[in-house]
């Protein structure tokens, strides 16, 4: 009896060890041995629970990782999510779902500013907040002729006599 309960012992050691591992087919072989000599088996019920819920972390997290480098954020949080809500204090889920939503918020930012410029590259989007001499004179430079002209136009209809707005 003693021998048999030792090699249950081990057998369980062996499994959790497998777990442990990322093995989890072969947990489940060894458990399932565990349970066909003692189907009431706390240790190996337990950990053959266990085993399905880390299979199943994994599994999520895996799938969250690639659609972090395919650049799908909103799948990639939900893959992530998934996992935390079979284990909230797991890391990799955790830093994942982090990653997924720092994607989100650049895509949103991005959007934002591609909407507000209506296809205008950001570093134009930027000189709109120079003083408008300055800002009239980068038109020039990036090509814009029409639309310096009618600002250098407006500046001189303000203030005639100023200066940085004779080209």
């Amino acid at each position: 009896a003693k021998s048999k309960q030792a090699g249950t012992e081990l057998l369980l050691n062996i499994g959790i060890d497998q777990v442990n591992n990322g093995q989890y087919a072969s947990a489940r072989v060894i458990f399932g041995k565990v349970l066909a000599d003692d189907p009431k088996n706390e240790r190996a019920l337990t950990q053959l629970s266990r085993q399905g819920d880390l299979a199943r972390i994994d599994e999520a997290i895996r799938k969250g990782e690639q659609m972090l480098k395919n650049g799908e954020w909103k799948e990639a949080q939900g893959e992530f999510d998934s996992a935390l809500a079979t284990n909230k204090d797991d890391v990799r889920a955790r830093n994942g779902r982090q990653q997924a939503l720092d994607g989100i918020g650049r895509d949103q930012r991005n959007r934002t500013l591609t909407a507000a410029g209506i296809g205008t590259p950001v570093f134009a989007l930027l000189v709109i907040l120079a003083p408008s001499a300055r800002r009239a004179r980068v038109y020039t430079r990036i090509g814009w002729n029409q639309r310096a002209a009618r600002l250098f136009q407006r500046i001189l209809e303000r203030n005639p006599t100023r200066g940085d707005a004779l080209v």
